[in-house]
């Protein structure tokens, strides 16, 4: 083939990180594709013949390893998941950083420290002034019905003010306290 890239076998091993020697025993093995020119070597075929050669060792070794899960009572390690599972991780801590950096992605306690503060406030709204509301407009009321009435509606009136409460505003003012108070929770 005319546009194929071929290389001297120090350089393939160079590129595979392996010895000439190894280069050979492999190639020997069918693990690399040698071309037609003495001593020279298909790179690209070269490459995916070997990435497929230690493919197979792997699966050879877990197949071999698989009656034996277990040596002198701990569990064997299997290096390459190790490393795949640390790199997940390290990608799923970049990708949380991120999140948190674009506002995506808020603290568990954060969150709950933000619902705990937007309940206060609608317990103050409730229960402080809410009765002086409800006791004021039934005065007049003349059955249950009116006054339950007036009870819906200012539950409903409170409860749309409450949705309207941005937690982020919420939490501003948390913060403010706590700097105010010396850190004091």
């Amino acid at each position: 083939m005319s546009g194929t890239k071929t290389v001297p076998v120090a350089e393939l091993a160079r590129i595979l990180g392996i010895g000439v020697r190894r280069v050979q025993q492999i190639t020997a093995q069918g693990g690399a594709v040698k071309s037609a020119a003495r001593g020279q070597y298909d790179l690209a075929a070269s490459v995916q013949a070997y990435v497929r050669y230690r493919e197979d060792e792997a699966v050879a070794a877990r197949i071999g390893s698989a009656a034996d899960d277990e040596i002198g009572g701990r569990d064997v390690v299997d290096l390459t998941q190790e490393r795949a599972r640390k790199m997940r991780g390290d990608a799923d801590i970049v990708e949380m950083q991120a999140a948190r950096e674009r506002g995506t992605l808020v603290r568990a306690d954060t969150v709950g420290r933000a619902w705990s503060n937007i309940l206060k406030i609608v317990q103050v709204k409730l229960m402080g002034q809410g009765p002086a509301r409800i006791a004021a407009r039934a005065l007049g009321c003349q059955t249950e019905r009116e006054i339950k009435q007036i009870v819906r509606d200012e539950m409903r009136q409170v409860l749309t003010e409450a949705a309207q409460i941005d937690p982020a505003e919420v939490l501003a003012a948390d913060e403010d306290e706590v700097a105010d108070d010396g850190g004091a929770a």
